[in-house]
């Protein structure tokens, strides 16, 4: 059996083959959901962003009660004081060596479960469960880029609380992904309990209208780590990025509609429910792709 069907990754300290990895039945993550991840761009031996991908997963681990120890966490500085990104880029390098990935676009997952730990509330783990791994990842074809995706709005799908951290329990956005693929549509946009557009299943939001950029205003979704960079490179090009409510009405007046995550990057929208947007602006989107991942 080669790399490519039973990859090495990096599990709880050590590198093991996946085929002998196992997940005790008691695991938090396996009952409960009970855990966080990111998911990293990899093109051309570099982790995209990681900086930010760590901080935001050190963030969420705070949040829900994982105490921050180097020992499980090698991002995490001996004093678990701040965030260093060495120890995880040698570990990404030394996974996409073995698994035969050099030259390839790769997408990384960083996964944390709670363990196993008794109780209904959320414990501290005594010992949390830690995965890296590293894949080959195909991004769209141009032509997707050049033509958009077809999205949909979708109520009474969201998690109010969770939505700020990336949280292992993900069911909600499935759902949300589902009732897409149902319709024919790439992507959910979700609709928050004020009637605003938070996010969508997969991806951030940001919309332009009458000459100006804003980013849906709404406490229930993740703190973007594509947006805030494809925000910093609009501002490089003379376009400030404000914030404010987005209803679904609103969408329908936008001249340009774009979604955004790690691994797309940026993905203009064709339509919306249906209705057709006015202008994709591909080339100032393919132009801030090309900045951020080279």
């Amino acid at each position: 059996m080669n790399s490519l069907e039973d990859p090495l990754l990096w599990w709880n300290g050590s590198y093991e083959r996946l085929t002998r990895v196992r997940i005790h039945p008691l695991d938090r993550g396996f009952q409960f959901g009970d855990g966080v991840f990111e998911t990293i761009r990899v093109q051309k031996g570099k982790p995209i962003f990681l900086q930010d991908h760590l901080e935001r997963l050190t963030l969420s681990l705070k949040a829900l009660g994982f105490a921050l120890r180097h020992e499980y966490f090698p991002w995490v500085n001996t004093r678990g004081e701040r965030v260093e990104t060495k120890s995880v880029e040698e570990i990404i390098n030394h996974l996409i060596e073995v698994n035969s990935l050099s030259g390839c676009i790769c997408r990384v997952k960083v996964l944390v479960s709670r363990g196993v730990v008794e109780g209904l509330s959320l414990p501290e783990p005594t010992k949390p469960t830690v995965f890296i791994m590293a894949f080959q990842y195909r991004p769209p074809e141009p032509d997707i880029y050049d033509h958009g995706w077809d999205i949909i709005t979708v109520k009474d799908i969201f998690t109010p609380y969770l939505a700020r951290y990336k949280v292992t329990s993900y069911l909600g956005y499935l759902v949300a992904k589902n009732c897409a693929v149902k319709k024919g549509s790439a992507e959910a946009l979700l609709v928050d309990r004020s009637g605003n557009i938070s996010e969508g299943a997969s991806s951030s939001i940001l919309v332009c209208k009458d000459g100006r950029w804003v980013e849906p205003l709404t406490e229930w979704k993740l703190p973007g780590v594509t947006i805030r960079q494809v925000a910093r490179i609009l501002s490089t090009m003379g376009h400030e990025v404000t914030s404010q409510p987005v209803g679904v009405s609103d969408l329908y007046e936008c001249e340009t509609i774009w979604l955004m995550n790690s691994m797309v990057g940026i993905m203009p929208v064709r339509t919306i429910n249906h209705r057709r947007v006015p202008d994709l602006k591909k080339d100032i989107a393919a132009s801030i792709r090309k900045r951020m991942f080279g």
